[in-house]
C-alpha cells in the first residue's frame, strides 16, 4: 500500500468522525426541539445547523472534495500527448 493510499484512508477517517459528530449535533437539536431535555440558553437550532453542516463538511471530506491528499501527494503527471503521438 502506497503512502498516498493511507493518506486518503485517513482524511476519509477524519469525515467519518466529522460527520458522526455532526449526527450527534443533529440529534441533541432534535431531542432539545421536542422537549426531551431541558437546558438553560440551549437553542435547538443552532445544534440542528451546526450538525448538518458538520455533516456535510464530514461526507465532503469522505468523498475526497478538498483535496488534502493531491496538496500532499501530488498525483504523478500523464505523459503529453505529443509524445504519445506518430
Amino acid at each position: 500500500m502506497k503512502r498516498r493510499d493511507i493518506f486518503k484512508i485517513i482524511v476519509a477517517t477524519v469525515g467519518l468522525l466529522g460527520f458522526g459528530y455532526g449526527a450527534i449535533y443533529l440529534m441533541d437539536g432534535l431531542l432539545c426541539s421536542l422537549r426531551l431535555f431541558q437546558e438553560q440558553h440551549i437553542q435547538p437550532g443552532y445544534y440542528a445547523a451546526r450538525g448538518v453542516i458538520e455533516m456535510i463538511a464530514g461526507i465532503s471530506f469522505i468523498k475526497g472534495f478538498p483535496p488534502f491528499v493531491d496538496l500532499a501527494f501530488p498525483p504523478a503527471e500523464l505523459p503529453s500527448a505529443a509524445t504519445n503521438s506518430p
